[in-house]
């Protein structure tokens, strides 16, 4: 029987849109402010951008009911004459798949169901497609609080004609979009050109290409519940008789496990140009089914196995009586008043957890004498020959973006230690993300987001030390070389 409903689905759905198309007594244009995204943490206005693992996969719907999104207003009395669509209830199915790291590639498809008109020389009353939308992402700078990328969406004319769903020729959207987070406030904003073939009907009613400039507010003071707010703006570019538009949207997501992101807010016009509501409501849902894999990773952080270190003959036993006292477990030991890591066996323990900004891998302060005495225990030690730094997040939000945020934490100290002076040959890092949580601790989210220093490779006894290769400037493009391998820093 399923496979019966989705053929029915899609003839009653070209029924319906043939249909408006017969009746459609209006323009071929498209007046929607609000045309949502389906990329990770997309904000529902703002073009955004981001990274994820090549590979991951990216659905989602979006739903919205829009009331007197087209109004026709008399310029000489300022008053309305009535809805030319009264009601419009839109449905957004979209699709995304990261092509690289950086690179999006997005399909969207909308549905309209629209009622109400209070003008019949102006009909446009029916169900139809709206224009499909292809959109491509690329995110080019990205800092630990900011980031900036571009789009181009294409719009292609699926809609029925005269309906006030679509337009009739294709349309191009390039943009720009950029974010910035100093903590737990996310600020997104961006330009894009409305590139369109000119519509004019003599008398009221006029549209060209536009500029949108949409801003947004994020706040994640709980990192799985933000609430937001949106600025959607269209200023004319061409024609006195083309009227700007804008809107305010009121809005909270939530953010689970799995790539799941759930939208729900409301919104309302802030003047009387085409497009803008009398009251906006729309909810969304999207989510990851599949995870990418992280190239990365594999290239940086996942280490070749060490080659087994050959048999060494056992040494004869000494006498009883000439054998040492053994020495007291170093665990026993509490910790001395300055101290502030140590080597225990094949991993160092630092005594306060690395702390971080929140939502970012900028280190605090107070963390910075800690990794100063982890890089002067490598140094002081040249039998450790490489050390892994290992990033670890708890369970909260999505999985994909703890991931992320672990490596790029593990990453942040890795950089602090190559700074105080340890050879990069002697370290790696690598992110873990969810998947180990701290032990004994699950209640208590805050010891999972931790960063670990694993000791993978050790002198054996009589074995020479490497000579490591020579180093100039730091890995991650800075002029000044590092500073010599010897000595406390």
């Amino acid at each position: 029987m399923r496979g019966g409903l989705v053929p029915l689905a899609l003839g009653l759905g070209l029924l319906l849109a043939d249909e408006a198309a017969a009746q459609g007594l209006g323009e071929s244009a498209d007046v929607e402010l609000l045309s949502p995204g389906t990329g990770a943490r997309a904000l529902p206005g703002p073009m955004g951008a981001d990274q994820r693992p090549r590979g991951t996969v990216r659905t989602g719907a979006f739903v919205q009911y829009a009331r007197n999104p087209l109004v026709l207003w008399r310029l000489d009395t300022n008053e309305s004459a009535g809805a030319v669509v009264g009601h419009r209830w839109t449905t957004v199915l979209g699709a995304a798949v990261y092509l690289d790291r950086r690179v999006l590639l997005e399909a969207r498809l909308p549905s309209m169901l629209q009622w109400g008109n209070e003008l019949p020389e102006q009909a446009g009353d029916g169900f139809g497609l709206g224009d499909a939308a292809l959109r491509g992402n690329l995110l080019f700078q990205e800092g630990e609080r900011g980031r900036l990328g571009a789009a181009l969406e294409v719009l292609l004319p699926t809609a029925p004609r005269g309906a006030w769903m679509g337009e009739a020729e294709p349309r191009l959207r390039p943009g720009l979009g950029a974010a910035w987070q100093p903590g737990a406030v996310e600020l997104l904003g961006s330009a894009v050109l409305d590139l369109r073939t000119r519509i004019d009907d003599g008398q009221s009613f006029a549209m060209g290409s536009r500029l949108a400039l949409d801003g947004g507010l994020r706040v994640c003071a709980v990192e799985a519940l933000c609430p937001f707010a949106s600025v959607l703006g269209r200023l004319p570019l061409e024609g006195s008789a083309d009227a700007g538009a804008a809107e305010a949207l009121l809005g909270l997501q939530a953010f689970g496990g799995e790539g799941l992101q759930a939208d729900l807010g409301v919104g309302r016009g802030l003047d009387q140009g085409y497009g803008t509501t009398a009251l906006r409501a729309f909810v969304g849902l999207s989510w990851t089914p599949r995870r990418g894999e992280d190239p990365e990773r594999i290239e940086v952080a996942d280490l070749e196995p060490e080659p087994e270190p050959e048999p060494q003959p056992e040494p004869e036993p000494e006498p009883e009586d000439t054998l040492p006292e053994a020495e007291p477990e170093e665990e026993d030991e509490g910790w001395e008043e300055e101290r502030l890591a140590r080597i225990m066996g094949e991993r160092i323990e630092i005594r306060e957890p690395i702390q971080f900004e929140l939502g970012t891998a900028r280190i605090l302060p107070e963390s910075l004498p800690v990794l100063q005495q982890v890089a002067w225990l490598l140094l002081e030690d040249p039998r450790i020959i490489h050390l892994v730094v290992e990033g670890h997040a708890s369970p909260e939000g999505q999985a994909t973006d703890n991931y992320d945020l672990s490596i790029r934490r593990a990453r942040a100290v890795w950089e602090e230690l190559v700074r105080a002076g340890v050879h990069v040959d002697r370290l790696s890092y690598r992110g873990m993300g969810e998947a180990l949580p701290a032990e004994g601790t699950a209640a208590d989210l805050a010891a999972s987001r931790r960063v670990e220093f694993h000791i993978v490779r050790q002198l054996y006894e009589g074995e020479e030390a490497p000579s490591y290769r020579d180093s100039g400037t730091r890995p991650w493009g800075e002029g000044e070389a590092p500073p010599a391998e010897s000595g406390a820093p």
